[in-house]
């Protein structure tokens, strides 16, 4: 026991000196990192709400759309503010009982939308948006601060009647720390103070608004621990954008929610005292209470259960995975005088009663101010389709919402104004004809129909994003395995991993063409002999399946227009098995990739122009998985992911490699770590590493995000020693198959060039397989989503 106590101990001091390493230390990274999010240019998500009538039977829902997001921006995880606080965050807007809370009728008008918004370099970040009549307010009427750091709201397009005046929260400068040991860098725990490593790039998710602070979640201090998430919930005063942590050093929280008095706070907070192993569809987080204003007091209060929403300061509302295997909806009480009585265990304090009946999923709630109705999001077994529904407690009985307004199309993550009068939620924006969607106006103010203008709304190809060093540039794109040219004019990728082929286009973003049209997966680009890029011919995640390394020509002229026919060349001989991940050598004369040819996944090196006639050496041997090859561009080394330390477990650790065959060394050799590491490649001048992995475990609980294959995935860079660990995305989103581009490529130079933007991915299939298959269930299987307005 001692013995693994100390090396736990020494484990979490190595790494807690990488990840503090002092800010003189970090390198000055430069060029252009471009990778894939899953299917993420194509959610195209924005915000809709609708009116949430006295009676809910026999009711007709119509939806209003409240945000208006353009090309890769996604706006979602809504919250309506109270009125109390529009003086806070925008100063000198007339408020609603000024002009009389009945004027026209308007449910919307004097609102206040806080929402999550990708708009500004696609970082994800807290935004307002105030909902104003056009007959009663004009432009310039006020200034639209959050708070002191003089943010003024910009005045976006109308909806209907309304214009909207949209403002980000502005936090105050933090102080910059770095820690020059692991004990500076603190492991105790409790308020801000104690591990405080701020980062120039950190996502924000989640707010709520309560005494003059916002709430929300957010990665700006790294994690104590390798494969820990870096979410944690955070408050910000809209006085003067003083922020303050409220999660404990150590400990991970996701979906906060505020008690309507602003008294308390409930998070589901994972691991616990258990480490996370991986789990990607259920993080078994506990529901935790805690003072808002300060982080105190924290007590569990219900084990096992997810996305709390509070009703009122003794009522809330929760999701769980039920015995039966279906996603449900609970409600607990507390019980105050209990819970800072003489009693201390969680069923002292708090009734917990399942609300929602099996057969039907159930998760994210959002709870009604009288807690006699919660909306949820739903997944039936008859239906291809995530919807909003009511829940009403005093029926028990559902009265389904969205599937009234959009059938075939997927909702998220319910959410309710604190009058119980507005119900909203998100969706996909998208629609091939869809280009300026006019509202038609019913009585009530909020939308009757929408009407599609000709057009096409369309998503670039190259998404660029907040990078955390000036002299590198990040960049996102819609495909799946980008890579570079040797001179990053030219970028390859593959639309879908293993059912479509190879393209290729310019660093700009124009010109996508096709060069290979059978099915690939994996694209790298020949260092010496231009315009040939190599690829895995075949299905991606069938190990059994024949692959095959194939050299395709003349990818630049095709993108260039030039009269060259589509020629290709199968380097690897049939009957080989599975082969796959290509890199060349830096003089262009041979390929390193990996092939099952021996029974176990191992690395081998070919002529890189005659292919396996020309020559082949086996590189590695042995009774496990080499896979993901990259050849540095100085010749010297060879990265790739292995799980030769535990073959079979999942688990791939980066491993460096001459390409003779000798010096075979753990990148990161000082501690032993589960884990995923993959897709490793080197920057330009070959001293850093690029990957992607899941050392930042979930940034939020998976239910609430459309289907990933593994969402905890994120971008990483480090030295070829391990020496040097820093994250580049802070993204919710499985991020992956990243490439390094000796090219700095500013935003400015990328073209609007892109494809439309259908809707075209899939809710999460995981919810749909144990509990049918148990109870011998018709499954209706997961389609891509129809994005319209269908009646």
């Amino acid at each position: 026991m001692a013995g693994g106590s100390s090396r736990w101990v020494a484990t979490l001091l190595c790494w807690a000196l990488l990840f503090c390493a002092c800010a003189s230390a970090k390198p000055s990274l430069e060029g252009t990192i471009i990778f894939s999010t899953y299917r993420r240019l194509r959610f195209a998500f924005d915000i809709y709400c609708v009116q949430v009538p006295s009676s809910f039977a026999n009711s007709n829902f119509s939806e209003t759309r409240l945000t208006y997001g353009e090309g890769q921006n996604v706006n979602y995880n809504g919250f309506f503010a109270r009125d109390l606080d529009q003086d806070l965050i925008f100063k000198g807007a007339p408020r609603q009982q000024e002009r009389g809370s009945s004027s026209y009728g308007d449910p919307l008008a004097g609102k206040i939308l806080a929402y999550v918004s990708e708009q500004q370099e696609g970082r994800p970040q807290v935004y307002f948006n105030l909902y104003s009549s056009k007959e009663e307010v004009g432009v310039g009427r006020f200034d639209g601060v959050v708070n002191a750091t003089d943010r003024s709201s910009q005045k976006n397009p109308s909806i209907s009647r309304h214009e909207i005046h949209t403002a980000a929260l502005q936090l105050a400068n933090p102080n910059q720390k770095t820690c020059a040991n692991a004990g500076d860098c603190g492991t105790d725990g409790g308020g801000d103070e104690d591990f405080v490593v701020h980062q120039p790039v950190f996502f924000q998710d989640r707010p709520s608004i309560a005494q003059d602070r916002v709430f929300y979640v957010s990665s700006q201090e790294q994690s104590q621990e390798l494969r820990q998430s870096w979410a944690a919930t955070y408050s910000t005063s809209l006085i003067n954008g003083s922020t303050m942590r409220l999660t404990p050093g150590g400990v991970v929280d996701f979906s906060p929610s505020v008690s309507p008095s602003g008294e308390w706070m409930l998070v589901a907070s994972s691991y616990g005292k258990r480490s996370w192993e991986g789990d990607a569809h259920e993080l078994y987080t506990d529901l935790y209470i805690f003072n808002a204003s300060d982080g105190s007091s924290r007590t569990l209060l219900v084990s096992g259960g997810g996305w709390p929403s509070w009703a009122d300061d003794s009522t809330f509302f929760f999701h769980r995975k039920a015995e039966d295997g279906w996603w449900s909806i609970y409600k607990g009480v507390v019980a105050w005088d209990v819970l800072f009585g003489r009693y201390t265990q969680a069923n002292d304090v708090v009734t917990v009663k399942r609300v929602t009946p099996p057969g039907v999923h159930c998760f994210t709630p959002a709870a009604s101010a009288a807690a006699n109705w919660v909306a949820i999001a739903t997944r039936r077994p008859e239906s291809s389709y995530r919807h909003v529904e009511i829940f009403d407690l005093q029926t028990n009985s559902f009265f389904q919402v969205t599937n009234q307004t959009a059938p075939t199309t997927h909702h998220y993550n319910p959410f309710v104004s604190h009058d119980s009068a507005l119900l909203g939620y998100h969706k996909c924006r998208g629609s091939l004809n869809e280009v300026d969607p006019r509202i038609q106006e019913d009585a009530t103010g909020l939308s009757g129909s929408i009407q599609e203008i000709g057009g096409s709304l369309r998503v670039p190809h190259l998404d660029s994003l907040i990078s955390p060093s000036s002299g590198l540039s990040i960049l996102r794109t819609g495909g799946e395995f980008p890579s570079f040219s040797p001179d990053g004019s030219y970028i390859a990728y593959i639309s879908k991993a293993g059912e479509t082929g190879v393209r290729a286009m310019r660093s700009d973003g124009s010109g996508s063409t096709e060069v290979y049209p059978n099915s690939s997966f994996g694209t790298v680009w020949d260092r010496v002999r231009e315009g040939v890029i190599y690829t895995s011919s075949g299905p991606i995640f069938h190990s059994r399946a024949s692959v095959h390394i194939v050299a395709m020509y003349n990818a630049h002229k095709l993108v260039n227009g030039e009269n060259v026919s589509l020629t290709s060349k199968v380097l690897t001989k049939q009957g080989t098995r599975n082969n796959a991940f290509p890199s060349p050598s830096p003089d262009g004369k041979y390929l390193v990739f990996r092939s099952s040819r021996s029974g176990s996944k191992n690395l081998y090196i070919m002529d890189a122009v005659q292919g396996e006639e020309g020559g082949l050496w086996h590189l590695t041997q042995g009774k496990w998985t080499d896979t993901m090859c990259s050849w540095s561009p100085d010749g010297e080394w060879i990265v790739f992911s292995s799980d030769r330390e535990n073959p079979g477990s999942g688990n791939f650790s980066l491993y460096l490699i001459h390409p003779n065959g000798t010096g075979l060394r753990k990148v990161f050799s000082d501690v032993h770590v589960d884990g995923r590491a993959n897709h490793a490649s080197f920057s330009p001048d070959s001293k850093y590493l690029l990957f992607t992995t899941d050392y930042a475990g979930f940034s939020s609980e998976p239910i609430g995000l459309p289907f990933q294959y593994q969402g905890y995935g994120d971008i990483f860079v480090s030295s070829l020693d391990g020496t040097y660990l820093e994250r580049i995305t802070h993204l919710q989103y499985e991020n992956g198959t990243p490439s390094w581009g000796v090219r700095h490529i500013d935003s400015t130079e990328l073209t609007k060039e892109g494809e439309d933007v259908q809707c075209a991915y899939d809710d999460v299939d995981w919810l749909l397989e144990d509990v049918f298959v148990q109870l011998q269930m018709p499954l209706s299987l997961p389609t891509q989503a129809r994005c319209g307005y269908a009646g």
